[in-house]
């Protein structure tokens, strides 16, 4: 091939019309791609985020499928300040811009209280050890304890509801609980009528007698004999 029929060819509409061709095609498919992203992301279209705080789960849904948005439940805690089955915290914040489809993910705030075990206190520890104790567990204490007869100031027992719980059993987290207290009744009483009834009947009586002999005064024995 010469030169001349070489460049030639440079010369030819039908490579040029191939090449302007392939250039458009180029283009038309950046554009279109750019164009495509676009609309899938929504560029430059922002959402604002609702405030969901408080609002139950089916109000949640219908505002933010208003704005496009989805809500997706991704935990529950106890918020006792709170209605059970309402949100308690949200991701993204209240007032953040998002794109449509975005998911938002919810807390939702459970139904009843959490359970926490009564600690081993009942008979083993002290009123004022107990209250202590009891609060760090976050119960809520009657500020009156109810007296009864035992040591003084040993916890005797524990009432929630009414009705009397034991050492280990759970109960709902910041329930209301009343201590019974020992009154000291009985600390130093008893033990001489206690050790009395352990001895032989014919042991009590002589000792009785002994005592009374004792107490009697008859007087100097020795004056008989002057």
């Amino acid at each position: 091939m010469t030169k001349e029929e070489f460049f030639g060819k440079f010369k030819s509409l039908f490579l040029w019309g191939n090449l302007a061709a392939m250039v458009v095609t180029v283009l038309l498919f950046f554009f279109g791609l750019k164009w495509f992203l676009s609309c899938y992301t929504h560029h430059g279209e922002n959402i604002e985020v609702p405030d969901l705080y408080a609002k139950d789960l089916k109000t949640a849904e219908m505002m933010l499928e208003d704005r496009g948005l989805l809500l997706k439940q991704v935990a529950t805690t106890y918020d006792r300040n709170l209605p059970g089955g309402t949100i308690v915290t949200q991701s993204p914040k209240a007032g953040s811009s998002v794109k449509e489809g975005r998911q938002v993910y919810v807390t939702v705030n459970s139904l009843t209280a959490p359970k926490v075990k009564i600690p081993n206190v009942i008979g083993n520890k002290s009123y004022r050890s107990t209250q202590a104790e009891l609060q760090n567990l976050e119960f809520e204490l009657n500020p009156t304890p109810i007296y009864v007869d035992g040591p003084r100031d040993l916890v005797m027992g524990i009432d929630c509801n009414g009705r009397a719980v034991a050492n280990g059993e759970e109960v709902a987290k910041y329930s209301r609980l009343t201590l019974r207290i020992g009154n000291g009744a009985g600390d130093n009483e008893g033990y001489e009528t206690e050790e009395l009834e352990e001895l032989p009947e014919d042991v009590i009586i002589n000792e009785i007698i002994e005592e009374e002999i004792i107490d009697e005064d008859y007087g100097d024995p020795y004056e008989v004999f002057e």
